[in-house]
């Protein structure tokens, strides 16, 4: 298993005022990771899929902040499986295809393998939209 190379915290000049009316001042939180190509083409799937269909991300955001303030601090799902759980949805509601369909449209004359994983998919929208499965929205 991979750990973050360096985990940040950025906080920014935006202040917010919880529920207790104290001011919280926001945050981001991200780690950054080196020689970790599955990540990276994780992230170039999931942006990919954010442009196929921009209620994704909307979905995907809802998701999170549901999870997180529903989930004890015990049992606490990682953002990307919550990403996963959305995906899921889209597929089983035929708004995605399967990740397996865009692996088939990609016109690249070489496969890319990560970790035993293909992870060269088509990303053109135009051509995915097109060929998508008729029972497909």
């Amino acid at each position: 298993m991979r750990v973050p190379l360096l985990r940040l915290t950025i906080f920014s000049d935006i202040w917010e005022i919880n529920e207790y009316s104290e001011s919280i001042k926001l945050s981001i939180k991200c780690d950054l990771n080196v020689n970790c190509a599955i990540g990276l083409a994780n992230t170039r799937l999931i942006r990919f899929l954010c442009k196929l269909d921009a209620r994704f991300m909307s979905v995907v955001l809802l998701v999170r902040l549901w999870l997180k303030n529903i989930v004890d601090e015990q049992i606490r799902l990682s953002s990307y499986a919550a990403t996963l759980l959305v995906l899921f949805y889209f597929q089983q509601k035929s708004i995605f295809p399967a990740i397996e369909y865009l692996i088939e449209l990609s016109s690249s004359p070489y496969p890319l393998y990560t970790n035993a994983c293909r992870t060269d998919f088509c990303t053109n929208i135009r051509i995915v939209t097109e060929n998508l499965p008729h029972h497909i929205c």
